[in-house]
Order: structure tokens, then C-alpha cells, then sequence
């Protein structure tokens, strides 16, 4: 028996839809019963993405919620105009993820961040191919070391939108910034730290203090 049940994004989010849209295309309702028991058993249980759950999708808006839950669906009731659009806010706080005692991951949402490393990238091996060859990447011989949360862990940590670029999405993507502790001077430093898959050397995990 599982005491402490975690939902999984997939399980409560993507593999729903899938299922929504075979109802569709099939006019087979119990496609649609089985994906609104997902959700709902995805909404009871606990989750990382707190956000996700029904209590977070009404959103107030020209000051009365928008919708409400009722059945395993979120109604939304108003005269509507032409071209008013209908927008999903999810809410998130960035927060601690232990991983080992005392050694901790940071998280905003449904992402991890890292603090990247700067790497220098070697050719390696070559292929029949022009131009395609292996890259090995070592860290920068500046890079420090490993450094730590200070003393308030991910509380002062802000996440920051940033202004995507969509031809490089991983160096343009959203952040979190805040102080780590530099692993030489033990002096708190503003760091930037962004999505794991916009790293290719990183340091995912810190240890406290």
C-alpha cells in the first residue's frame, strides 16, 4: 500500500488529454469518464505541482472567479464578447527537493534548476561525416567548486520570465536568482541558476549552510 501517493505530470495531465481527445475522434464517452477519474485522483494526492490541482485554476478575474469545479469539470458561465480569450494562470514557488540528507535540488513548478558550469569543449572522436565529430566538455579550470544554500535555503530565490528568443530557447529560457555561498570565500554571491536542460556541465544539487 502506498502511504504517501505522488502525482506524476504525465499521469494527470498529458495521458488525460489523450484520452479526452479519443473521446473525441470515437464518441466514446467512457474514453472522457476514465481521463476525469485521472484528474481527479491526480487533484487528491500529492504533488509537486500544487498549481496543477483544481483549487488553482480559478483565477479571479474583473474581480469573480471565473470558474468553478463541479462534477470532475471546471465550468466557466459569462455573456462572452467577441475575441475575450480564456487564460490559465499556473501559480508556482520555488522550493527545496531533498535528495540525500542534507543535500538539496531546487525546483520551480515542474522544473529543476541547476547552477551551469562553465565548460570548455573538446573535439573527440570524428565520423565518416564532415564536420561530425564528438564534443567532450571539461569544466573551466575558473570553475570553483561546488557551492552551497545559504543559511534561508531557496527562500530568497526569485524566479525571473526572461525574454525568450525563440532560436535559442536554452540560453533565453526563465531563472531563478539568488545567493549561494562560493565554496573559496564562504561569501554569499547572486547567482543565476536555469532549467536543467539548459545546462550541459551544471551543479544540480547543494548541501545547506
Amino acid at each position: 500500500m502506498v502511504e504517501r501517493p505522488y502525482a506524476g505530470l504525465a499521469h494527470g495531465l498529458a495521458f488525460s488529454d489523450v484520452l479526452d481527445r479519443l473521446a473525441q475522434l470515437t464518441g466514446e464517452q467512457r474514453y472522457a469518464q476514465y481521463a476525469l477519474w485521472l484528474y481527479a485522483e491526480y487533484s487528491r494526492s500529492e504533488t509537486s505541482q500544487e498549481d496543477i490541482r483544481y483549487a488553482h485554476l480559478i483565477d479571479p478575474v474583473y474581480g469573480e472567479p471565473t470558474g468553478e469545479e463541479s462534477g470532475g469539470l471546471i465550468s466557466i458561465r459569462r455573456t462572452w464578447q467577441s475575441g475575450e480569450r480564456v487564460m490559465l494562470r499556473f501559480h508556482a514557488s520555488v522550493k527545496l527537493r531533498g535528495v540525500r540528507p542534507g543535500e538539496y535540488g531546487l525546483s520551480h513548478g515542474p522544473l529543476l534548476y541547476v547552477r551551469p558550469i562553465e565548460a570548455q569543449a573538446q573535439l573527440g572522436r570524428a565520423y565518416p561525416v564532415a564536420g561530425f565529430n564528438d564534443l567532450y566538455y571539461l569544466p573551466s579550470s575558473a570553475e570553483p567548486g561546488a557551492y552551497r544554500l545559504g543559511p534561508q535555503g531557496a527562500a530568497p530565490f526569485k524566479f525571473v520570465a526572461g525574454q525568450l528568443d525563440p532560436a535559442q530557447p536554452w540560453l533565453t529560457g526563465p531563472a531563478l536568482v539568488g545567493p549561494l555561498t562560493h565554496p573559496q570565500t564562504g561569501q554569499l554571491v547572486t547567482t543565476c541558476l536555469v532549467p536543467i536542460g539548459a545546462s550541459i556541465l551544471r551543479q544540480a544539487t547543494f548541501l545547506m549552510g
